[in-house]
């Protein structure tokens, strides 16, 4: 078997940069494969798995979530992994402290809980201005469900500030 031609300095610097550029494991990502670890002894050897407790553990994929997203992995994850859960086809063994979602399908219910939320925004106001007479009342609502819209889109979305106000001024 022939051995592979090495590296030249030039290209050990280009992987090691594309290593750094990579983003740093969250601390979630870290404990799953501690309890991973933990369920799975002999899997890996003690000392090599020494590596999750550095500071310096990077994520192999990009994990770009929205806000809300997080948020309802982080609040209701046995809620999410019922509405969100994958084909059985792909999913093998796995521990039952594992919760295994389909991405996909928990992009679109996230989708759908903005929308919901979203159209609460827009609709709860009109029906309200529809029972206040004082205008100073009127545009106080009318102020404040706008305030609350553009809170919610910029904590729960991952848009730039021009699309919060965009989306606002709609």
């Amino acid at each position: 078997m022939g051995h592979a031609d090495p590296l030249s300095l030039d290209e050990y610097l280009f992987l090691y940069s594309e290593v750094r550029s990579l983003p740093t494991a969250e601390k979630a990502q870290r404990r799953n494969v501690k309890r991973w670890f933990g369920s799975h002894p002999g899997a890996i050897a003690p000392e090599e798995q020494k590596y999750i407790h550095n500071d310096d553990v990077v994520a192999l994929t990009a994990d770009d979530k929205s806000p809300a997203r997080a948020f309802l992995e982080k609040v209701a994850p046995v809620a999410t992994s019922i509405f969100c859960q994958p084909e059985r086809s792909e999913v093998s063994n796995h521990d039952m402290g594992t919760y295994l979602r389909d991405n996909a399908a928990l992009e679109k219910f996230v989708s759908f809980v903005l929308v919901a939320v979203g159209l609460a925004i827009l609709f709860g106001p009109m029906w309200w201005l529809e029972y206040v007479g004082d205008s100073v009342k009127r545009l106080a609502i009318i102020t404040g469900f706008v305030a609350v819209f553009t809170i919610l889109v910029h904590g729960g979305t991952n848009a730039q500030p021009f699309e919060v106000l965009g989306s606002a001024a709609a």
